[in-house]
């Protein structure tokens, strides 16, 4: 019994000295995560964590086996053990890597944290309405917004009192039908006429026809579809954008990424350049308070408006 007892105490002493040595790694640099130097194509046994706490645990029970065993209670003393051994076995399962520069890893792991990095800076970007890959950029000129998916450029709405004026209203018809009033005498004849070779350096500014206008919408009105439309716009309604069809009580029927970088948008009617095919005094128009489109807004009333043109921000 004295040599089985003695024999015993060994292997309590020597899995007592395993835990010492096994969070080592962890230990080294517990602040930054670094769990040492990562081999390609290897996976790396560190302690998982919360290992501290496991650590804590094994040697507390290393130390009670040994005393158990050391008294001769083998019925206490072995179980104690058998816990210790799981408790170890438990602290050493491999866990990924977090990648540090100017280190070899993983392959999967460096995949992994490029992956997440890629997703963070996409998502600042795209909330600053800085990333290339946004769909809707603030051009550097402070006066436009690009649409990357259309290959649309629009006017930044103000609010300066000047012709960009949020609160600015047009006529779309002074004399029933013709492409004749405010909008294109003075709005549009103001931007294509700006000094420095018209507005934001463009001169073929326009009303957006009214699938263009479905394109920064959000609610029902994306996908009205009507053949009452002259000149016919085929895309009409087929929201090639994927434009939410469903809209919130409460919020505006602009596309709210469009709004954060469009400047201001009244709640109201807007003039497309799409006039009715069956009722030529009548005009198309999005409603940016409902997210509905509709035809029949006579065209003498004084409606809101935003110039489309089609470019980017440097052409």
């Amino acid at each position: 019994m004295q040599i089985c007892r003695s024999k015993l105490l060994r292997v309590s002493g020597l899995v007592l000295a395993s835990v010492s040595t096994l969070p080592s790694q962890a230990l080294a640099a517990w602040g930054d995560e670094n769990w040492g130097t990562m081999v390609w194509g290897e996976s790396l046994s560190v302690p998982s964590l919360p290992g501290i706490g496991l650590i804590a645990l094994a040697v507390g029970l290393a130390a009670t086996a040994a005393w158990l065993l050391g008294k001769r209670r083998l019925a206490l003393g072995l179980p104690v053990l058998l816990v210790l051994l799981v408790v170890v076995a438990s602290t050493a399962t491999a866990v990924p890597n977090t990648f540090v520069n100017g280190t070899v890893a993983d392959a999967d792991e460096v995949n992994e944290n490029f992956s997440s990095l890629e997703a963070r800076i996409t998502a600042t970007e795209t909330a600053l309405g800085i990333s290339p890959t946004a769909r809707f950029v603030a051009c550097p000129d402070g006066v436009t917004v690009a649409d990357t998916e259309t290959g649309l450029l629009w006017e930044r709405k103000t609010t300066d009192g000047s012709v960009h004026d949020v609160t600015s209203t047009f006529t779309w018809s002074s004399t029933g039908s013709a492409a004749d009033g405010t909008a294109y005498t003075v709005f549009l004849a103001d931007l294509n006429t700006a000094p420095g070779h018209g507005f934001a350096g463009h001169t073929d500014w326009r009303l957006p026809f009214i699938s263009e206008l479905q394109s920064i919408m959000v609610g029902e009105g994306v996908t009205t579809v009507s053949g009452d439309v002259d000149p016919p716009d085929p895309a009409m309604g087929t929201n090639p954008t994927g434009q939410a069809t469903v809209l919130i009580i409460g919020s505006s029927g602009l596309d709210p990424v469009f709004a954060a970088v469009g400047g201001p948008t009244a709640s109201s009617f807007y003039w497309s350049a799409s006039s009715g095919a069956t009722s030529p005094n009548g005009a198309w128009f999005a409603g940016f308070d409902s997210g509905f489109v509709g035809n029949g807004a006579s065209k003498s009333s004084d409606v809101f408006v935003r110039a489309v043109r089609a470019g980017s921000c440097s052409s």
